[in-house]
């Protein structure tokens, strides 16, 4: 049996809210009893799957949120992209080190979300 995907709500539980690696922008937990999924809030045009921004307390959690923030701010196109690989980076050593980090809600709440 499908889990119908629920009406996006702008009232969601933090822990239920993150931002996508790929494209920065929010993403939403859809739960369902067979297990769940990260949605875009709105469908980015190239159709790549939601990949929340791993958050964690490790030291390694705490590089991929300040370089996150970097690129928040980062107005230089060149910057931006050598930042954005950074993340990459950091984001895919804080997954295997963790053990899936970021892929429940539970582990991945963003505040700017």
């Amino acid at each position: 049996m499908a889990c119908e995907e629920p009406e996006t709500s702008t009232q969601e539980p933090a822990e239920h809210r993150a931002r996508c690696l790929i494209c920065r922008t929010a993403i939403t937990w859809i739960d369902c009893p067979t297990g769940g999924w990260w949605a875009h809030d709105t469908h980015p045009g190239d159709d790549h799957n939601a990949i929340p921004i791993p958050v964690s307390d490790t030291p390694l959690g705490a590089a991929v949120a300040r370089v996150d923030a970097a690129l928040t701010v980062e107005a230089d196109h060149e910057r931006a992209a050598r930042l954005y690989a950074l993340l990459i980076r950091l984001s895919a050593a804080e997954f295997e080190f963790t053990d899936g980090a970021a892929l429940v809600p539970a582990r991945t709440a963003h505040p700017e979300a």
